[in-house]
């Protein structure tokens, strides 16, 4: 992943707004908060940095910082960076992962990178935080395509990318266009909710559990986004 150290080495601007849209201060999924950092976030930073010196990120990223004057320090600057953001557990406020707009290159590529605890893996909270920022990033942002940059045997790093169908599209590379992402057939809770608003078919929207079955809407949704994409 290189995070914290591309970060700091190079601080890469990442815009917060885009023509008259203002970006959103917080992200909401079924289970997750996915917010800007606070300054009194930083007591949840070390765990963050002993789980990656402790399990398989030893092997392929530096580590971070873990004393406190080093996690006050790293946590200032995600305060200060508009593309860094805490995700966080809605029901407990617990702190769990980060995901950051580290910048967006060429053609509209954005590079996302994550970083979660290992000991959440089971729950599965990487991949619902990535698809609803990814999504975000194709539906709101412009983004034409998104890179994720990590060695391919960490396992537990690429593990939600996997889930998420993500393509290996170079040597420590997966990704996916705008266009693959919108094809698919599932989308997370929150974007099912975006569309109800956007196509005035709130009666077609169902809040059930599990996977979502295609619906009536839910072919105009896709079809009102080609419309955009292709304009």
């Amino acid at each position: 992943m290189k995070l914290l150290w591309v970060m700091l080495a190079i601080v890469t601007a990442v815009p917060a707004t885009k023509g008259n849209k203002t970006m959103p201060t917080q992200f909401e999924t079924e289970r997750l908060i996915i917010r800007h950092f606070a300054t009194n976030d930083w007591p949840a930073v070390p765990a963050l940095a002993r789980d990656m010196v402790a399990g398989e990120g030893a092997k392929y990223d530096r580590p971070w910082p873990a004393d406190d004057k080093g996690s006050r320090g790293l946590t200032e600057f995600f305060v200060n960076d508009p593309g860094s953001w805490a995700v966080c557990v809605k029901k407990t406020g617990k702190l769990v992962g980060l995901i950051r707009f580290n910048g967006i290159e060429m053609d509209q590529r954005l590079d996302l990178g994550h970083l979660f605890l290992t000991t959440v893996a089971g729950e599965d909270y990487a991949s619902e935080a990535i698809r609803r920022m990814v999504d975000h990033a194709f539906t709101q942002a412009g983004i034409e395509s998104i890179v994720f940059r990590n060695a391919e045997v960490w396992a537990v790093q690429v593990a939600p990318l996997k889930k998420l169908a993500m393509k290996i599209t170079g040597k420590g590379e997966m990704g996916i266009t705008k266009t693959e992402w919108l094809e698919r057939k599932w989308q997370p809770k929150i974007v099912q909710r975006e569309a109800m608003t956007i196509l005035g078919v709130r009666q077609r929207f169902s809040f059930s559990k599990g996977p979502h079955p295609k619906t009536l809407w839910e072919g105009e949704f896709m079809k009102h986004h080609a419309q955009r994409s292709s304009r």
